[in-house]
C-alpha cells in the first residue's frame, strides 16, 4: 500500500501510523519504505534529486533518477518482503510521477509508458492513500519544521498541478482520497476506517 501527497501532507507521519496500526493487531511482517530512498542507493540518489547543486538537473534526467532509485526499492525491498508475506507500506510510488514528472515537468504520458516497457514491471498497490492539503498550508508546515528542499521551492502554480492530478487520479479503483487539512486524529480515523475493511476483506 501507498502513502501520496505533495511534501507537507503529512505522507511520513501517517506511514508511521499505518504501521504502528497493524502492529497492535499483531501483525509482525510489515515494514515501510521510502520513493526514492528506500535502499542506499536510493538515498544517494534521493541527495542527487533533493540538494541544490550548481549544474541544473534536465525533467528528464530527474525523471531517469526516480525509476533508477524506483527499481532499487522493488528489486531489493518491496519483492523481498511481499515474497516473504509481508505488508509493504510505501511513502510515494509510481503515482508520483504520473502527479509531479506528467503534470509538473510536462512529460509526456506515452513517453512514461513506452520508458516502461523497458524496465522491471511496477507492482500495482492494494491501497493508494492521497493526502489532500492545498500547496499554501503545506509550505506553512514545511516552513514550520525545517527549511525547503529543492523540490519544494518549486511555484504554486506548479504544486497545483500536481494537485489536480492527483484528485483526478483519486477516481481510481483502491485510491483514497482525505482531507490533510483535518486534525491529526481525524485523518487517523479515517484512514484506519480503510485500512481495517481491507484488512477483513483479504484475510
Amino acid at each position: 500500500m501507498v502513502v501520496e501527497g505533495i511534501d507537507g501532507s503529512g505522507k511520513t507521519t501517517f506511514v508511521k501510523k499505518i504501521v504502528e496500526f497493524f502492529k497492535r493487531l499483531g501483525i509482525k511482517k510489515i515494514i515501510s519504505t521510502k520513493d526514492p530512498g528506500g535502499t542506499k542507493v536510493s538515498k544517494e540518489i534521493r541527495k542527487i534529486l533533493l540538494e541544490e547543486r550548481d549544474e541544473k538537473i534536465d525533467k528528464y534526467t530527474e525523471l531517469l533518477l526516480l525509476y533508477a532509485s524506483r527499481i532499487q526499492i522493488v528489486k531489493n525491498v518491496i519483492i523481498p518482503k511481499l515474497q516473504n508475506d509481508f505488508i509493504v507500506v510505501s511513502d510515494r510510488y509510481n503515482i508520483s510521477t504520473l502527479a509531479y514528472q506528467v503534470s509538473g515537468r510536462g512529460i509526456k504520458k506515452k513517453f512514461i509508458k513506452y520508458l516502461e516497457l523497458f524496465l522491471p514491471k511496477i507492482l500495482k498497490p492494494s491501497i493508494i492513500i492521497y493526502l489532500d492539503i492545498h500547496p499554501k498550508e503545506a509550505v506553512k508546515r514545511i516552513i514550520k519544521a525545517r527549511k525547503l528542499d529543492k523540490i519544494e521551492k518549486n511555484s504554486f502554480l506548479f504544486f497545483n498541478k500536481i494537485r489536480n492530478s492527483y484528485i483526478k487520479l483519486s477516481k481510481k479503483e483502491n485510491f483514497f482520497l482525505i482531507d490533510a487539512q483535518q486534525s491529526i486524529k481525524k485523518i487517523d480515523k479515517e484512514i484506519q476506517k480503510i485500512l481495517t475493511n481491507w484488512y477483513e476483506k483479504y484475510t
